[in-house]
C-alpha cells in the first residue's frame, strides 16, 4: 500500500522534485492522516534487512502544510533564525493527580535532557504537580521561542485535549483553550500520543492539536501519528534541539533526529510518528 500511494501521489512530480529537496505537503481529506515521509519509494530487496527499505524520507526533508497560503505567511515570518538567547517552555507532569491515569516517568527525563541544552535561566521547566492547566496556559502567553510538552493527550475533534496535572477539567488543556491563546512560538513540540489527528473536517482538515498551536500563532508544530515509544521519543527529541539549537532548520533538524533514531531502533513506529506542520 505504501508503495501504490507514492506511485499514485508522488510519481507524478518526481520531475519537480531534486534529490535533497524539501517537500512540503499540503494534503485534504483522508490523506490528511496519512504521514507520507513513509511511503516506500521502491519495492524492497528481497535480502534487505528488517525496515531496511527505501522511505520517501530518504530521498527528502518531508514537512506539511494546513495550506499553501498559511505556509507561505509562516515560511517568511522569520526564517530560520534563532534570537540570540531562545527561550523554551517545556511542560512534563510525570504522574497525574488522577489515578486512572498511567504516570509518564520517560517524559519528565525527557524534558530534563531538553533543559540541558539551553543556558542557565532560558529555560522554564513545568514538572510533576507544577504542570497544571493554569501554569501551562500563563507560560505559553510569555511568548517562549519553543513549547515542548510531553504527556498524554487525546484526538477526538473538539474534544481533543492536552492531559496535564490535577484532576477534571482543571487537569486538561483543549483545543478551544490553546486557539484562543497568543502564542506565536517558533516551534511547539506535542511529545504526546496522536498530536497530529484527529477528526476529519471537509473545510479545515484535521481537527487536531497541532491545528490548534497553528491557530493560536504557532509558527510550526511536531505533532505525532500515533502512540509513540518513550525512549525513542526522548532520544529523537534531544537530537531535534541539539539541531536546532545549532543553527539548522527545523523541518531539517527533525529529519536528522529522525535519522538518528532510526540507527537505533529500526522500525517505523519508532522513528518515523513525528510530522512538522508549516515552517
Amino acid at each position: 500500500m505504501a508503495l501504490t500511494l507514492f506511485r499514485a501521489l508522488i510519481t507524478p512530480a518526481l520531475g519537480l522534485l531534486a534529490p535533497g529537496r524539501r517537500v512540503v505537503i499540503v494534503p485534504d481529506d483522508v490523506l490528511c492522516s496519512l504521514p507520507f515521509h513513509l511511503l516506500l519509494t521502491a519495492a524492497p530487496g528481497s535480502t534487505a534487512k528488517s525496515w531496511d527499505v527505501p522511505f520517501l524520507a530518504d530521498r527528502h526533508v518531508v514537512t506539511y502544510a494546513q495550506s499553501a497560503t498559511v505556509f507561505s505567511v509562516l515560511n517568511g515570518q522569520s526564517g530560520n533564525s534563532l534570537p540570540s538567547r531562545p527561550s523554551l517552555l517545556s511542560v512534563a507532569p510525570g504522574e497525574f493527580g488522577d489515578p486512572k491515569i498511567t504516570p509518564l516517568p520517560g517524559t519528565v527525563r525527557e524534558v530534563k535532557e531538553i533543559l540541558g541544552r539551553f543556558p542557565s535561566g532560558a529555560a522554564t521547566a513545568l514538572l510533576g504537580k507544577d504542570a497544571h492547566r493554569q501554569a501551562a496556559l500563563e507560560g505559553l502567553t510569555r511568548k517562549p521561542t519553543f513549547a515542548h510538552i510531553a504527556t498524554h493527550a487525546t484526538s477526538s475533534g473538539d474534544d481533543a485535549e492536552i492531559i496535564l496535572w490535577g484532576r477534571g477539567e482543571e487537569a486538561r488543556l483543549n483545543a478551544a483553550d490553546i486557539e484562543a491563546l497568543d502564542c506565536p512560538a517558533r516551534l511547539v513540540v506535542l511529545s504526546a500520543c496522536d498530536t497530529a489527528t484527529g477528526e476529519l473536517d471537509l473545510a479545515e482538515g484535521l481537527m487536531s492539536l497541532a491545528r490548534a498551536f497553528l491557530c493560536a500563532g504557532a509558527e510550526s508544530v511536531c505533532g505525532s501519528y500515533w502512540p509513540v515509544d518513550d525512549d525513542a521519543t526522548a532520544f529523537l527529541m534531544s537530537s531535534l534541539y541539539t539541531a536546532m539549537l545549532g543553527g539548522v532548520s527545523r523541518s531539517e533538524s527533525l529529519w536528522r533526529a529522525q535519522k538518528a533514531t532510526r540507527e537505533q531502533w529500526p522500525h517505523p513506529k519508532n522513528w518515523g510518528g513525528f510530522g512538522l506542520r508549516s515552517e
